[in-house]
């Protein structure tokens, strides 16, 4: 949202028409596009970006590894050098992936810019806080500690993750439950055994 800018002109955007489309029908977060923007570290991600996609650093990539390239041929031709032997693969080593190389420079960049983003936004409401991650962690732990057939142990996770502790029904409740859930297509793994005696149509 423009609010210190009333007098901002587009044309000093230097944005082509179709980027200025993209912004204002775009459907994603724009708050956070201009957290990117005016990251500090933004404008070197874009500078390397640019070196990215000038090729003169590519060039030279290029030349080195064709250089190394050919005195790993020569010396293979020459003396019949094992392709496994230490200065071979070194030379082989030694040559540069180049979209490898501007990849992770340019991930890397950019994994620093969104996590501090991602932290400014820790207290966001919106932001999870990792408790839905901890809670399901002791969901699948309380279910390897409960005693009962396989069903019971799919039923103990399930009411867990609505606020339900089945161990706490009673066993007309359980009982119940178990006549529900064992109408249910989606849990056809129970067997037999671990159902017999629990209940009776």
């Amino acid at each position: 949202e423009n609010k210190k800018r009333p007098d901002a002109v587009l044309s000093d955007l230097h944005l082509s028409d179709g980027a200025v489309d993209v912004l204002r029908n775009g459907n994603f977060n724009h708050r956070l596009l201009c957290e990117l923007l005016e990251h500090p570290d933004f404008s070197r991600w874009m500078t390397d970006l640019e070196i990215c996609v000038d090729g003169l650093v590519s060039d030279r990539i290029r030349d080195m590894n064709a250089m190394v390239e050919a005195t790993r041929q020569e010396l293979e031709k020459r003396y019949h050098a094992d392709a496994e032997d230490l200065t071979m693969r070194t030379l082989k080593a030694a040559q540069i992936n180049e979209d490898e190389y501007f990849g992770q420079i340019l991930y890397d960049e950019l994994a620093a810019i969104l996590k501090q983003i991602k932290a400014a936004h820790g207290t966001d409401k919106t932001t999870s806080d990792g408790a839905a991650v901890e809670q399901a962690r002791k969901q699948l732990e309380n279910a390897q500690k409960f005693e009962g057939s396989p069903l019971e142990k799919k039923m103990n996770v399930l009411m867990g993750q609505i606020g339900i502790d089945y161990s706490k029904l009673t066993k007309e409740e359980q009982m119940t439950l178990l006549r529900v859930f064992n109408k249910s297509s989606m849990l056809k793994h129970r067997t037999k055994a671990g159902m017999r005696g629990k209940y009776r149509r």
